[in-house]
């Protein structure tokens, strides 16, 4: 019984680890536009489920020409996978963290709203969690616990509607909000 309980613990841990494919591309920091597949990791029981923790420090593909290379961000402005359940993701690598980190892009504009996956272990097992950026003209912020209002001001305070309206001590905006007000300040200069 141990054995064959053993058996299926191997299966079933060796069935989530980059076990999928999916579509995508890389473009290197030489301009080069890769297309390929990404080995990543995915839920056990639907392999359409993207972990974005397994490609926050790294990235597997297999180009078109059947070679398996390895990426870090150092080596990559971005990649792009597709086919996901959760539709298609952008990552891009900074060098406000000395290219240490793949980051991904929620929003990409004049304002740009970034999540830096990650997972660690605990007593409940494997945890994954993410932690929030910001980007704008050559600043990168975290939007944190404690710095999520001031850190955010920062980078709107040329929209005084906008920033008033986040900055009211009267809480016309909570700090769940960031997000919301990160589009509304994106739209406004479309217009």
């Amino acid at each position: 019984m141990k054995k064959l309980l053993n058996i299926f613990i191997v299966l079933v841990l060796g069935s989530n680890i980059y076990a999928q494919k999916f579509d995508g591309y890389v473009v290197t920091n030489t301009n080069d536009t890769i297309n390929c597949k990404f080995f990543v990791q995915t839920n056990l029981f639907n392999d359409k489920i993207f972990y974005a923790t397994s490609v926050y420090k790294k990235v597997i593909i297999l180009t078109n020409k059947g070679e398996k290379r390895k990426y870090y961000p150092k080596d990559l402005k971005c990649f792009y996978i597709s086919g996901t359940t959760d539709g298609n993701f952008k990552f891009v690598s900074f060098k406000y963290d000395n290219y240490k980190h793949f980051y991904h892009e929620v929003v990409g504009d004049r304002l740009s709203y970034y999540r830096l996956h990650n997972q660690y272990n605990s007593y409940r097992g494997v945890n994954q969690t993410y932690k929030e950026f910001i980007f704008k003209d050559e600043s990168f912020l975290e939007l944190g616990l404690l710095n999520t209002r001031k850190n955010l001001a920062k980078l709107i305070e040329d929209n005084k509607m906008i920033y008033d309206k986040w900055m009211d001590e009267n809480g016309y905006y909570k700090l769940r909000d960031a997000f919301n007000i990160i589009n509304q300040y994106n739209n406004f200069y479309k217009n």
